[in-house]
Protein backbone atom coordinates (compact mmCIF):
# COMPACT_ATOMS: atom_id res chain seq x y z
CA UNK A 1 0.00 0.00 0.00
CA UNK A 2 2.97 2.48 0.97
CA UNK A 3 4.22 1.40 -2.42
CA UNK A 4 1.03 2.44 -4.53
CA UNK A 5 0.90 5.97 -2.48
CA UNK A 6 4.56 6.52 -3.16
CA UNK A 7 3.92 5.86 -7.38
CA UNK A 8 1.09 8.63 -6.69
CA UNK A 9 3.09 11.31 -5.25
CA UNK A 10 5.47 10.58 -8.03
CA UNK A 11 2.83 10.87 -10.69
CA UNK A 12 1.08 14.07 -9.37
CA UNK A 13 4.75 15.78 -9.80
CA UNK A 14 4.28 14.68 -13.19
CA UNK A 15 1.28 17.43 -13.07
CA UNK A 16 -1.32 16.55 -15.51
CA UNK A 17 -2.20 20.50 -15.32
CA UNK A 18 -1.15 23.06 -17.64
CA UNK A 19 -0.82 26.61 -16.70
CA UNK A 20 -1.13 30.01 -18.84
CA UNK A 21 0.54 32.74 -16.84
CA UNK A 22 -1.66 31.61 -13.86
CA UNK A 23 -4.68 33.17 -16.21
CA UNK A 24 -6.14 29.56 -16.77
CA UNK A 25 -5.42 26.09 -16.08
CA UNK A 26 -5.60 23.22 -18.80
CA UNK A 27 -6.78 19.48 -17.02
CA UNK A 28 -5.34 17.13 -19.60
CA UNK A 29 -8.18 13.96 -19.88
CA UNK A 30 -5.56 11.85 -20.71
CA UNK A 31 -3.64 11.95 -17.48
CA UNK A 32 -5.23 10.69 -14.14
CA UNK A 33 -9.17 11.60 -14.89
CA UNK A 34 -11.51 8.44 -15.02
CA UNK A 35 -14.73 8.59 -16.88
CA UNK A 36 -16.14 9.08 -12.50
CA UNK A 37 -13.85 12.40 -11.88
CA UNK A 38 -14.54 13.35 -15.25
CA UNK A 39 -18.08 13.72 -14.46
CA UNK A 40 -17.33 15.94 -11.87
CA UNK A 41 -15.26 18.49 -13.88
CA UNK A 42 -18.38 18.51 -16.63
CA UNK A 43 -20.24 20.20 -14.07
CA UNK A 44 -18.17 23.03 -14.13
CA UNK A 45 -17.05 23.28 -17.95
CA UNK A 46 -17.25 21.64 -20.91
CA UNK A 47 -14.45 19.79 -22.57
CA UNK A 48 -12.38 21.99 -25.11
CA UNK A 49 -12.33 19.49 -27.99
CA UNK A 50 -9.67 20.80 -29.84
CA UNK A 51 -6.78 19.77 -26.80
CA UNK A 52 -9.01 17.36 -24.67
CA UNK A 53 -8.43 19.54 -22.01
CA UNK A 54 -10.47 21.50 -19.21
CA UNK A 55 -9.83 25.19 -19.43
CA UNK A 56 -10.47 26.63 -16.45
CA UNK A 57 -9.69 30.43 -14.59
CA UNK A 58 -10.21 32.35 -11.15
CA UNK A 59 -14.15 32.79 -11.85
CA UNK A 60 -14.53 28.43 -11.88
CA UNK A 61 -12.38 28.63 -8.16
CA UNK A 62 -15.90 28.80 -6.07
CA UNK A 63 -17.08 25.95 -8.30
CA UNK A 64 -13.97 23.83 -7.78
CA UNK A 65 -14.19 24.02 -3.79
CA UNK A 66 -17.53 22.52 -3.89
CA UNK A 67 -15.86 20.06 -6.13
CA UNK A 68 -13.17 19.65 -3.80
CA UNK A 69 -15.52 19.44 -0.78
CA UNK A 70 -17.43 16.70 -2.11
CA UNK A 71 -14.57 14.75 -2.67
CA UNK A 72 -12.85 15.39 0.31
CA UNK A 73 -16.64 14.13 1.99
CA UNK A 74 -16.51 11.06 -0.40
CA UNK A 75 -12.55 10.12 0.57
CA UNK A 76 -13.82 10.46 4.62
CA UNK A 77 -16.93 8.02 3.83
CA UNK A 78 -14.11 5.44 2.17
CA UNK A 79 -11.89 5.20 5.50
CA UNK A 80 -14.52 4.42 7.42
CA UNK A 81 -16.11 1.67 5.06
CA UNK A 82 -12.72 0.66 5.80
CA UNK A 83 -12.33 1.04 9.39
CA UNK A 84 -15.62 -1.22 9.43
CA UNK A 85 -14.84 -3.83 7.45
CA UNK A 86 -14.39 -6.21 10.58
CA UNK A 87 -18.10 -5.28 11.89
CA UNK A 88 -20.52 -7.77 12.02
CA UNK A 89 -22.98 -7.03 9.18
CA UNK A 90 -22.03 -3.13 8.60
CA UNK A 91 -23.56 -1.64 5.66
CA UNK A 92 -21.07 0.30 3.44
CA UNK A 93 -21.20 3.88 1.82
CA UNK A 94 -21.79 4.30 -1.87
CA UNK A 95 -18.93 6.51 -2.32
CA UNK A 96 -17.74 7.84 -5.78
CA UNK A 97 -20.14 7.41 -7.88
CA UNK A 98 -22.35 10.02 -5.08
CA UNK A 99 -20.06 12.92 -6.15
CA UNK A 100 -21.27 12.71 -9.96
CA UNK A 101 -24.09 15.58 -10.38
CA UNK A 102 -24.68 19.19 -9.88
CA UNK A 103 -26.10 19.60 -5.91
CA UNK A 104 -25.19 18.31 -2.13
CA UNK A 105 -23.47 14.58 -1.79
CA UNK A 106 -25.88 12.63 -1.14
CA UNK A 107 -24.43 9.55 0.70
CA UNK A 108 -26.24 6.20 0.93
CA UNK A 109 -26.00 3.31 2.40
CA UNK A 110 -25.68 -0.32 0.55
CA UNK A 111 -27.65 -3.02 1.83
CA UNK A 112 -26.44 -5.51 -0.07
CA UNK A 113 -26.13 -8.61 1.92
CA UNK A 114 -22.67 -9.40 3.53
CA UNK A 115 -20.68 -12.82 3.94
CA UNK A 116 -22.41 -15.17 5.89
CA UNK A 117 -19.70 -17.07 8.94
CA UNK A 118 -20.57 -20.07 10.42
CA UNK A 119 -19.94 -19.51 14.08
CA UNK A 120 -21.78 -22.50 15.52
CA UNK A 121 -22.50 -20.68 18.60
CA UNK A 122 -26.16 -20.99 19.24
CA UNK A 123 -27.09 -17.24 20.28
CA UNK A 124 -25.57 -15.94 16.75
CA UNK A 125 -28.42 -15.39 14.18
CA UNK A 126 -28.49 -14.10 10.29
CA UNK A 127 -30.91 -13.13 8.39
CA UNK A 128 -31.89 -14.14 4.67
CA UNK A 129 -33.77 -11.61 3.25
CA UNK A 130 -31.17 -8.22 3.22
CA UNK A 131 -34.29 -5.68 3.74
CA UNK A 132 -34.87 -7.40 6.64
CA UNK A 133 -33.80 -6.19 10.20
CA UNK A 134 -33.62 -7.46 14.22
CA UNK A 135 -35.50 -4.87 16.61
CA UNK A 136 -33.95 -4.33 20.01
CA UNK A 137 -35.08 -1.77 22.61
CA UNK A 138 -32.61 1.11 23.67
CA UNK A 139 -32.36 2.69 26.81
CA UNK A 140 -35.01 5.06 26.75
CA UNK A 141 -37.49 2.47 25.29
CA UNK A 142 -37.46 3.12 21.67
CA UNK A 143 -36.82 0.98 19.01
CA UNK A 144 -33.51 0.64 17.44
CA UNK A 145 -32.94 -1.61 13.76
CA UNK A 146 -29.69 -3.71 12.66
CA UNK A 147 -28.63 -6.54 11.12
CA UNK A 148 -25.95 -7.62 13.72
CA UNK A 149 -27.33 -11.20 15.60
CA UNK A 150 -24.79 -11.56 17.95
CA UNK A 151 -26.91 -11.81 20.26
CA UNK A 152 -25.78 -12.45 24.69
CA UNK A 153 -28.07 -13.60 28.04
CA UNK A 154 -27.78 -10.38 30.16
CA UNK A 155 -27.47 -11.14 34.80
CA UNK A 156 -31.40 -11.13 34.28
CA UNK A 157 -31.57 -13.87 31.79
CA UNK A 158 -33.00 -11.57 29.13
CA UNK A 159 -31.81 -12.09 25.37
CA UNK A 160 -29.68 -8.74 24.75
CA UNK A 161 -27.62 -7.62 21.83
CA UNK A 162 -23.74 -6.41 22.22
CA UNK A 163 -23.77 -3.62 24.05
CA UNK A 164 -26.92 -4.43 26.35
CA UNK A 165 -29.76 -3.58 24.55
CA UNK A 166 -33.44 -5.78 25.00
CA UNK A 167 -34.46 -8.08 21.81
CA UNK A 168 -37.76 -6.70 20.68
CA UNK A 169 -39.76 -7.97 21.92
CA UNK A 170 -37.98 -8.88 25.22
CA UNK A 171 -37.15 -13.00 26.00
CA UNK A 172 -36.31 -14.11 29.24
CA UNK A 173 -34.69 -17.73 29.86
CA UNK A 174 -36.78 -18.91 32.84
CA UNK A 175 -34.59 -19.67 35.95
CA UNK A 176 -32.11 -22.45 36.15
CA UNK A 177 -32.11 -22.72 31.92
CA UNK A 178 -29.16 -23.74 30.49
CA UNK A 179 -27.57 -22.14 27.20
CA UNK A 180 -26.82 -25.96 25.73
CA UNK A 181 -30.24 -26.97 25.85
CA UNK A 182 -31.50 -23.27 24.16
CA UNK A 183 -32.04 -23.66 20.68
CA UNK A 184 -33.59 -20.53 17.92
CA UNK A 185 -36.28 -21.90 14.67
CA UNK A 186 -35.74 -20.64 11.79
CA UNK A 187 -39.20 -18.00 12.35
CA UNK A 188 -37.45 -16.56 15.19
CA UNK A 189 -39.29 -18.74 17.91
CA UNK A 190 -36.88 -19.47 20.85
CA UNK A 191 -37.34 -22.75 23.09
CA UNK A 192 -35.66 -24.61 25.75
CA UNK A 193 -35.72 -27.67 26.86
CA UNK A 194 -37.54 -28.30 30.45
CA UNK A 195 -36.96 -31.00 32.42
CA UNK A 196 -39.10 -33.57 30.78
CA UNK A 197 -36.31 -33.44 27.91
CA UNK A 198 -39.15 -31.19 25.58
CA UNK A 199 -38.91 -28.45 24.04
CA UNK A 200 -40.45 -24.97 25.89
CA UNK A 201 -41.45 -21.79 24.02
CA UNK A 202 -39.89 -19.02 25.63
CA UNK A 203 -40.65 -15.99 23.03
CA UNK A 204 -40.14 -15.19 19.15
CA UNK A 205 -38.64 -12.27 17.84
CA UNK A 206 -39.99 -9.90 15.76
CA UNK A 207 -38.02 -9.20 12.28
CA UNK A 208 -38.89 -5.90 10.72
CA UNK A 209 -38.33 -5.46 6.78
CA UNK A 210 -38.12 -1.68 5.34
CA UNK A 211 -39.14 -1.37 1.72
CA UNK A 212 -36.56 1.46 1.44
CA UNK A 213 -33.83 1.01 3.92
CA UNK A 214 -31.69 3.74 2.45
CA UNK A 215 -33.92 6.44 4.57
CA UNK A 216 -32.98 5.00 8.02
CA UNK A 217 -30.33 6.70 10.19
CA UNK A 218 -27.09 4.42 11.05
CA UNK A 219 -25.94 4.80 14.98
CA UNK A 220 -21.83 4.15 15.07
CA UNK A 221 -22.29 3.32 18.39
CA UNK A 222 -24.84 0.47 18.73
CA UNK A 223 -24.40 -0.76 14.77
CA UNK A 224 -27.94 0.30 14.55
CA UNK A 225 -30.00 1.81 12.49
CA UNK A 226 -33.09 4.60 13.63
CA UNK A 227 -36.27 4.98 11.62
CA UNK A 228 -37.43 8.44 11.65
CA UNK A 229 -40.90 9.57 12.93
CA UNK A 230 -42.00 9.90 8.81
CA UNK A 231 -40.84 6.59 8.01
CA UNK A 232 -43.86 3.88 9.06
CA UNK A 233 -43.66 1.76 5.62
CA UNK A 234 -41.90 -0.97 7.51
CA UNK A 235 -43.50 -4.56 7.55
CA UNK A 236 -43.23 -6.66 10.86
CA UNK A 237 -43.40 -10.32 9.98
CA UNK A 238 -41.60 -13.76 10.56
CA UNK A 239 -43.17 -15.67 7.60
CA UNK A 240 -41.32 -14.84 3.88
CA UNK A 241 -43.84 -14.94 1.41
CA UNK A 242 -42.79 -18.60 0.01
CA UNK A 243 -43.09 -19.68 3.83
CA UNK A 244 -39.18 -20.20 3.45
CA UNK A 245 -36.73 -19.34 6.68
CA UNK A 246 -36.00 -16.32 7.10
CA UNK A 247 -33.76 -16.64 10.19
CA UNK A 248 -30.03 -18.82 10.30
CA UNK A 249 -29.02 -19.88 13.38
CA UNK A 250 -25.14 -20.39 13.86
CA UNK A 251 -24.61 -17.69 11.55
CA UNK A 252 -23.71 -14.00 11.77
CA UNK A 253 -23.84 -11.87 8.34
CA UNK A 254 -20.09 -9.88 7.76
CA UNK A 255 -19.67 -6.73 6.19
CA UNK A 256 -20.47 -5.99 3.16
CA UNK A 257 -17.01 -4.00 2.75
CA UNK A 258 -14.86 -5.23 -0.43
CA UNK A 259 -11.47 -4.05 0.83
CA UNK A 260 -10.21 -4.15 -3.11
CA UNK A 261 -12.72 -1.65 -4.15
CA UNK A 262 -12.46 0.68 -1.36
CA UNK A 263 -8.51 0.66 -2.19
CA UNK A 264 -9.06 1.66 -6.01
CA UNK A 265 -11.92 4.40 -4.93
CA UNK A 266 -9.60 6.09 -2.34
CA UNK A 267 -6.94 6.33 -4.88
CA UNK A 268 -9.05 7.62 -7.28
CA UNK A 269 -10.55 9.91 -5.00
CA UNK A 270 -7.14 11.04 -3.44
CA UNK A 271 -5.30 11.40 -6.92
CA UNK A 272 -8.76 13.74 -8.29
CA UNK A 273 -8.58 15.70 -4.79
CA UNK A 274 -4.99 17.01 -5.69
CA UNK A 275 -5.80 17.46 -8.98
CA UNK A 276 -8.43 19.95 -7.77
CA UNK A 277 -6.70 21.48 -5.45
CA UNK A 278 -3.45 22.31 -7.43
CA UNK A 279 -5.81 23.53 -9.67
CA UNK A 280 -7.22 26.17 -7.23
CA UNK A 281 -4.05 27.54 -5.92
CA UNK A 282 -2.86 28.17 -8.92
CA UNK A 283 -5.27 30.21 -10.14
CA UNK A 284 -5.80 31.99 -6.77
CA UNK A 285 -2.66 31.49 -4.64
CA UNK A 286 -4.41 32.74 -1.51
CA UNK A 287 -6.13 29.43 -0.88
CA UNK A 288 -2.67 27.56 -0.72
CA UNK A 289 -2.37 25.83 2.37
CA UNK A 290 -6.07 26.61 3.39
CA UNK A 291 -6.95 23.08 2.65
CA UNK A 292 -4.81 20.00 3.12
CA UNK A 293 -4.16 17.60 0.07
CA UNK A 294 -4.98 13.92 1.60
CA UNK A 295 -1.86 12.41 -0.33
CA UNK A 296 0.52 13.89 2.45
CA UNK A 297 -2.36 13.87 4.97
CA UNK A 298 -1.07 10.65 8.12
CA UNK A 299 -4.77 11.03 9.40
CA UNK A 300 -5.72 9.12 6.15
CA UNK A 301 -2.74 7.55 5.07
CA UNK A 302 -1.99 5.81 8.47
CA UNK A 303 -5.77 4.51 9.08
CA UNK A 304 -5.95 3.16 5.15
CA UNK A 305 -2.51 1.04 5.78
CA UNK A 306 -3.59 -0.09 9.60
CA UNK A 307 -7.18 -1.02 8.76
CA UNK A 308 -6.40 -3.22 5.67
CA UNK A 309 -3.53 -5.30 7.85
Amino acid sequence: MRMKIIVLIILFKLSPISAQKHKSVKIHTSFGLSNRTEALLKTIKNKDKSTSSYVLNKSDVVALLDVLQKTDICIKAIVENISNKRTIAYKKFRTIDAISGIGEVNLIRSFEMGPFDATGRKLDVALLNENSFFAFMNDSGDLVFSRDGSLFINVDGFIVNRIGYYIYPKIQLVQNSLIGKLHIEEDGTFFVKDDMDEDKKIGQIKIFTFQNPEILSFEKGCNCFISSLSNKKHAESNLSLNNEKIILSGFLELSNVKILEEQVDYLELIRFYNLIYDTITRLDPSFSGVYKTHIYDPKYVDSINTDIK
